[in-house]
């Protein structure tokens, strides 16, 4: 069984300057809302084998990958899993809307490459900063 994610020793704070060039490889953020993000993002290391999200778990983060793979899959009632897609370098995962219902996941998301860096972006506070920002609803639709 992988590892769930959230040990602390592999969390960082990120500078807003930093959040605006890894999502600029996705679609333009101004700097007023990376700064508005900074607060509810943290990045994260994960060894390989390592859940960032799991069926049946509430979900409270967008992530985004700066380097390494994520895998998304399904699993069915005996057990077994179909893999559905990867992420990689510089690609968000999939939105919440089409991964979960009433916000609790159907999907299982792991590292499968040695390690993996991703951007933690709070639902709460992403959603709060989209309406309204040009932008980042700009990032949404291309996501």
């Amino acid at each position: 069984m992988a590892d769930l994610i959230y040990e602390k020793r592999m969390t960082k704070d990120i500078d807003f300057k930093s959040i605006q060039n890894i999502l600029e490889k996705i679609s333009p953020i101004s700097t007023q809302t990376a700064i508005a993000l900074s607060p509810a993002t943290q990045v994260k290391t994960l060894k390989k084998n390592t859940l960032i999200e799991s069926t049946g778990q509430s979900i409270k983060y967008q992530f985004v990958v700066v380097d390494g793979i994520i895998r998304k899959f399904l699993t069915n009632t005996e057990g077994e899993e179909f893999t559905t897609d990867f992420f990689c370098d510089g690609q968000a995962v999939t939105p919440t809307l089409l991964r979960s219902i009433d916000f609790v996941s159907f999907v299982n998301l792991q590292v499968v490459s040695d390690e993996a860096t991703i951007l933690f972006f709070s639902n709460k506070v992403m959603e709060a900063t989209m309406q309204g920002n040009k932008d980042l609803e700009a990032f949404g639709y291309k996501v």
